[in-house]
């Protein structure tokens, strides 16, 4: 179950028009979909030092429950990535999605 969800927000990500429209292999935007996909420990880091929850509306205690569990925060760190790099609005960061 973890791993479709998982895959779910991995495929928003890789299916989004704008994924397909770009060159993701080199550059900053490479950079950031390098470290959200596969350095969560980096991203984690950047995460804290960068208050990026605050982007997504959350405060910091919330986003300290994500950030102490790995999937919660790969699911966050590709939420947050999709904002980034394709302009989505916020992101609704609940579990039920």
């Amino acid at each position: 179950m973890i791993y479709e969800k998982t895959n779910s927000e991995w495929k928003k990500v890789t299916r989004h028009k704008e994924f397909l429209s770009r060159d993701f292999l080199a550059g900053p935007d490479a950079d950031l979909f390098n470290l959200c996909c596969y350095n969560i420990d980096e991203f984690r880091g950047k995460a804290l030092r960068e208050r990026l929850w605050t982007d997504m509306g959350m405060d910091e205690r919330e986003f300290k429950k994500i950030q102490a569990d790995a999937d919660s925060l790969l699911k966050f760190s590709m939420k947050w990535l999709r904002r980034t790099l394709f302009k989505e609005n916020r992101v609704e960061t609940s579990e039920k999605d």
